[in-house]
């Protein structure tokens, strides 16, 4: 009977049990069996937890939309099913790109792949929380591995310092979060999103505490202006971290946005919601554009880039729409197989915590020919440059604010789009029309054999997406048409 009105959470309760049993088994193993010369034994057993997980979401996914617990603080649909099963799915990767790098970052501690799941433990509950208490409560568990993780390299001053400022505006956006929380449930005495939904009109009170929630929200996704951590933090933890924070957390986090907006407060949508979303997403694709001209190391440019991309599926958002909901979705994938591409490729270039310096990749092209091209590829996605399938995600988030008539706002975000190729251009012009750099004369580039495989399959479906995009927009149309818009 227990398990036939919450089996929709098996498989958290199953992450749960196995975080706390890698636990038990990391502390004894490490004391009994030396240090952590076996991480790689840890790390299989991560990657079997993983999988294992994706199976049981999709055994126990419920043929339609199943509430559970007495008010119903959990909700479980093909929507929030999926975003988790693409959760692991990015998780996976993330860990299958970086599996020969730890060594090189000195990351040998079980703890970091104990982090990872943790933190996607809390994503999980984010994504089926229907109270607004609950995802409070997930963003801290999230938060909290997050932290940790950025300043896992103790030894590193910079490692140090981005946990510290992570630590210390995270905090700061969690208290607008928790403050935004505590006005509504004064407001309404409840926090029960089903139940704020079904309330209709709201008070000023609520608009004001909703709008919070949600700025809070946006602080996480590094949305402009409030995305001044993503720089330092990015560039200050290892890149096998980087590649974790910009990929897997901000899935979650955009998915509560879209359920905040378009389920909460879809009443104060029109117009407050729709012109701070509309203004951030604008921000957000003009202040990493500009931002990321004058970089020179190439973390740092990828953290502006992330925020770029965090406005165009911002800005399919604020059309309101079905289509401009489809096109963000589809965007999301889409960039999580870019970033996947672009992050196994510098962690193949540059060696464990030295300076990435765009500059070091001049003369990639004679060096190592096969990855300059790969990376020119994936760089030319990214800038939206077509037949790639950077251009396809941006083409629907433009077609979506063109239908509803934002010509302009369309025609703004193109226009900074073709100022942002600049960069991506002058990174390939170095790559084929430079003298080659000390890095790659001596040879720093190796692209190991697990990493090269999924390298090859992001790089492939970066070719193929625009010829054949049916694959990812039924995907993404078959996890979201039992969900209510």
């Amino acid at each position: 009977m227990w398990l036939s009105n919450y089996h929709g959470i098996i498989p958290e309760l199953y992450l749960g049990t196995i975080i706390v049993f890698l636990l038990v088994f990391g502390v004894f193993y490490t004391k009994i069996g030396g240090k952590y010369n076996k991480f790689y034994k840890y790390n299989y057993l991560t990657i079997l937890t993983l999988i294992w997980t994706f199976l049981i979401i999709f055994v126990s996914m419920p043929e339609n939309t199943l509430l559970i617990g007495e008010v119903n603080r959990i909700e479980i649909n093909s929507l929030n099913e999926g975003i988790k099963g693409i959760l692991v799915l990015s998780t996976l990767g993330v860990l299958w790109i970086t599996w020969n790098s730890y060594t090189q970052y000195k990351i040998n501690k079980y703890e970091y792949t104990l982090l990872i799941l943790l933190s996607l433990l809390g994503i999980f509950v984010l994504v089926s929380a229907k109270d607004l208490l609950l995802i409070y409560l997930g963003v801290e568990l999230i938060s909290l591995s997050l932290y940790v993780m950025a300043s896992i390299r103790r030894s590193r001053a910079k490692a140090t310092e981005a946990g510290l400022k992570y630590f210390i505006l995270g905090a700061l956006s969690s208290g607008v979060l928790l403050f935004g929380l505590a006005v509504i449930y004064n407001t309404l005495g409840t926090t029960n999103m089903l139940e704020i939904k079904n309330i209709g009109e709201m008070s000023t009170e609520v608009k004001i505490g909703g709008m919070m929630v949600i700025v809070s929200m946006l602080f996480k996704v590094a949305a402009a202006p409030l995305h001044m951590w993503a720089p330092d933090v990015y560039e200050g933890a290892p890149s096998v971290v980087t590649a974790y924070f910009a990929i897997v957390p901000k899935i979650g986090i955009l998915y509560v946005l879209y359920e905040l907006i378009f389920g909460v407060f879809w009443e104060i949508y029109d117009p407050m919601i729709r012109m701070l979303i509309m203004t951030t997403a604008i921000l957000s694709i003009a202040i990493g554009t500009f931002g990321a001209i004058n970089q020179n190391r190439i973390i740092r440019l990828l953290a502006y880039s992330a925020i770029v991309h965090i406005g165009y599926i911002l800005l399919g958002f604020s059309t309101g729409t079905i289509n401009g909901i489809l096109a963000s979705f589809v965007y999301i994938i889409i960039y999580i197989i870019m970033s996947i591409n672009i992050f196994g490729l510098i962690l193949s270039i540059y060696r464990g915590d030295e300076e990435k310096y765009i500059e070091d990749i001049r003369g990639l092209g004679k060096q190592r020919p096969v990855l300059a091209i790969t990376l020119s590829l994936t760089l030319l996605s990214i800038a939206g440059i077509p037949p790639l399938a950077g251009f396809l995600s941006k083409f629907y988030v433009m077609l979506s604010l063109i239908e509803q008539g934002q010509i302009i706002l369309a025609g703004v975000a193109i226009t900074l789009s073709v100022i942002g190729s600049y960069y991506y251009l002058k990174i390939i012009k170095g790559m084929y029309f430079e003298e080659s750099s000390l890095i790659t004369a001596a040879g720093g580039t190796k692209i190991r054999k697990w990493q090269g495989i999924l390298i090859g399959i992001t790089t492939y479906m970066i070719l193929t997406l625009l010829i054949n995009p049916e694959p990812v927009v039924l995907l993404v149309i078959d996890i979201i048409v039992n969900s209510v818009v």
